[in-house]
């Protein structure tokens, strides 16, 4: 197996010859490392996560070029236990024009931006009066408000008391002036509003929900890291019950995470949603291997053999298993350097370098301090303990069930593998952009307020282009516009329709035409208009929905322009906007990570079998292994769940590391089968690997369980599909791989 680990146990041998050298190197490292850290910066992926080349995409970047606002907008939720009177009115007209007067604000769009249609050469009046009426009265111009073209049903619910105001910030803020500068300064000034009015405010919108995003990845960060750090180290407390053995085992993980994360900041790479789980991940892994290497120099020295020659022969022996399970694992992570994401090629190529962290630091600090820490024991001076031998008798109960079970078992495992592969071919996908915030956080509770009062959170955009590029006259309006606002108008699943064709009939309402121009401020008309009048936007809104169902109201959307599309053959007519893209993107995206993880399956496959240099035990692994992965995908199925981004990237992670647990049974079962025959190669095998495995899948799974204590529901989906594929790698493991090796045993009695 030497061979095809690339000859990487090599470095375990250089640091027990040399120890306090390796240390110092590795130490030089780390230091290197901890001033990368505190380059680290944090950013939300959503904007980037479905960027390609694909058509869609390229509408989306078209539409932001033109319309940048959007991206710059803020949504403040502004609710009232009661519906509003004059007097809580006046409340959200004090916030409206006290909002203008914050540093970096642009515009404020709100109930008081709304005006009756202008008549004549006369400025549009207001249509709230500076002195708010009572009663019907005010009911009355509360309908008139909802009923206004530009919006009016968007900002006042029906019952009044929930009401929307839309704050831009200025793109040409000075640069001192970060985002959460700005809306810190909201913040202040709608919480002195709310206390002297009675309204409560909550920002949401792609502002809010970005800053809510970095501000949970900075939390998880911290947390999953230390709490990882702590369960594992206890577990191995459990297992060694030796403090040297303990630090031994424990150091090495935490300097693979300080790696990591120094990387990350050496190189210039944010943290992101999708990585943020990537140090749990390299944690866990150098972990595991941990405990195996440190068992390996336990059990040598169990065995009487001399501190240093027991350290260089559980490096040699347990090493290429170890470089091995590595690679396999980087493989699994580099299968997703094909994506069309960006976010997730940046998460293959970390991902393979967080599993080599994990590999280096175990492999090079291991012997090194093992040799320092260890040289005063004798021989026979760190003994088995209750808890490790309890874990041997377990898994010795396990192999002999297996054994007078062998047939049954190897029979049975290919139809489970048929019926459950099956099964994982016919999940469903699905994307959520929720999924990335936190539930209970202010942004995405407004949401759902937005969504049950106002008519929808979601935001659809379409967007209009003359194909030869040349733009309309500025006192041009196309009729295409109208055409497009009038289809998604009657289109059911979308409300709040607003484009320019809107702006249009209502100045054109008041009896007189009016250049809008002078009408309109240039800052509005940006939201419908590019200013060379090239391209058009037509927005409307829906309540915020999984893809699935996303997917189909833009079905039910795109049916609806087909005939603008044709009559108007010299406009490009597309459909985009965050959420469309996110919506149909997710389907493709998630199909490439599918074939990612097939690609990684066939490849893992054909190195475990260069390594073993045996095609017939490559082709009885990749048996539990693929299994470890179909009965999960197959649970999902059957609990009516669908595959997500974070899925499939666990499905694809999980299986690198669950082929560990082959790797290691086969290379153990290679040694002791040169000496003894097949049956009793086994029960060895089980004996010195079993407890090992059951150990570090413990570490695996109780410090993938902390993801669980993660705010985001991304990340604790990667977290709960890891942890099951690997409780169930390690099950199919320890039952099906022996009983498959004994069984066909006896057609190949070589094996």
């Amino acid at each position: 197996m030497g061979m095809f680990a690339l000859g990487l146990e090599r470095i375990g041998v250089v640091s027990v010859r040399w120890p306090r050298a390796a240390l110092a190197l590795l130490l030089a490292a780390t230091l290197l490392a901890v001033y990368g850290v505190s380059n680290v910066r944090l950013d939300d992926e959503l904007r980037r996560l479905f960027r390609s080349d694909s058509p869609a995409h390229q509408a989306y970047a078209r539409m932001l070029d033109g319309f940048p606002s959007l991206e710059n907008q803020l949504f403040l939720l502004v609710e009232s236990d009661r519906p509003m009177g004059a007097d809580r009115l006046e409340g959200l007209r004090g916030l409206h024009l006290d909002l203008r007067f914050v540093e970096g604000v642009d515009t404020v769009f709100s109930l008081f931006s709304l005006r009756h249609p202008p008549v004549g050469s006369e400025p549009p009046a207001p249509l709230f009066p500076a002195e708010l009426p009572q009663g019907e009265a005010l009911d009355r111009l509360l309908d008139q408000a909802r009923a206004h073209p530009l919006l009016g049903d968007k900002l006042i619910s029906p019952d009044a008391t929930a009401a929307l105001v839309v704050i831009s910030l200025d793109p040409g803020r000075r640069p001192d002036l970060s985002v959460d500068d700005v809306l810190g300064a909201i913040g202040d000034l709608t919480d002195t509003v709310g206390r002297a009015s009675g309204l409560m405010t909550t920002a949401t919108g792609t502002l809010a929900v970005r800053s809510a995003i970095i501000s949970s990845l900075q939390n998880d960060l911290f947390l999953l890291t230390i709490l990882g750090t702590i369960v594992a180290t206890a577990i191995c407390t459990l297992f060694f019950r030796r403090w040297r053995l303990v630090i031994i085992a424990s150091l090495p993980p935490v300097a693979a995470v300080i790696w990591l994360i120094g990387a990350y900041g050496l190189a210039g790479l944010p943290i992101t949603t999708i990585n943020n789980v990537l140090p749990t991940l390299v944690l866990v892994i150098a972990f595991s291997d941990s405990v195996h290497l440190v068992q390996a120099v336990r059990r040598k020295m169990v065995e009487a053999v001399a501190p240093r020659e027991a350290i260089r022969q559980a490096v040699v022996e347990v090493g290429p298993a170890c470089a091995m399970t590595s690679i396999t694992t980087m493989i699994a992570c580099l299968s997703l350097a094909s994506s069309e994401s960006e976010p997730v090629r940046e998460f293959a190529v970390a991902g393979a370098l967080a599993v080599f962290c994990a590999y280096i630091s175990v492999i090079a600090m291991i012997p090194a301090m093992s040799v320092l820490l260890l040289r005063d024991a004798g021989p026979g001076s760190v003994p088995d303990d209750l808890f490790n031998r309890l874990l041997a008798a377990a898994s010795a109960a396990l192999a002999a069930g297996v054994r007078r079970a062998t047939v049954p078992i190897a029979l049975l495992s290919i139809p489970l593998l048929v019926v459950t592969g099956y099964l994982y071919f016919r999940i469903g996908t699905d994307h959520d952009y929720r999924s990335f915030m936190v539930p209970t956080s202010p942004p995405n509770l407004a949401i759902d307020r937005i969504n049950d009062k106002l008519g929808g959170a979601d935001a659809v955009h379409v967007l209009i282009e003359r194909r030869d590029g040349t733009p309309a006259s500025p006192s041009e309006l196309p009729a295409v516009v109208g055409a497009v606002h009038d289809a998604v108008a009657a289109t059911p699943e979308f409300n709040n329709v607003f484009s320019e064709a809107a702006i249009a009939r209502w100045l054109g309402s008041g009896g007189s035409p009016v250049d809008e121009g002078t009408a309109l401020p240039e800052r509005f008309r940006g939201q419908f208009r590019t200013a060379d009048g090239g391209a058009f936007l037509v927005t409307a809104h829906m309540p915020a929905t999984p893809a699935a169902m996303t997917r189909a109201r833009l079905e039910t959307l795109e049916a609806a322009l087909a005939p603008v599309r044709r009559q108007y053959a010299d406009h490009a007519v597309s459909v985009t906007g965050i959420v469309a893209l996110g919506a149909l993107a997710s389907n493709r995206l998630i199909a490439g990570l599918k074939q990612s993880l097939a690609l990684a399956v066939v490849i893992t496959i054909a190195v475990v079998a260069m390594s073993l240099r045996s095609v017939v035990l490559a082709l009885l692994s990749a048996i539990p292994n693929l299994l470890s992965l179909t009965i999960v995908a197959a649970g999902v199925y059957v609990i009516g769940e669908r595959l997500q981004i974070p899925s499939v990237l666990a499905l694809t992670i999980a299986f690198g590391i669950a082929v560990d647990n082959t790797i290691h049974l086969l290379n153990r079962y290679r040694v002791e089968r040169r000496r003894a025959g097949v049956g009793d190669a086994l029960a060895v095998t089980a004996e010195k690997v079993g407890p090992v495995l059951i150990a570090a899948t413990i570490v695996l799974t109780v410090g993938m369980g902390v993801t669980m204590l993660s705010g985001l529901p991304m990340i604790r989906l990667f977290g709960s599909l890891c942890v099951v594929v690997l409780l169930t790698a390690l099950a199919v493991a320890l039952i099906v791989l022996p009983a498959l090796v004994s069984f066909m045993s006896r057609r190949f009695p070589d094996l």
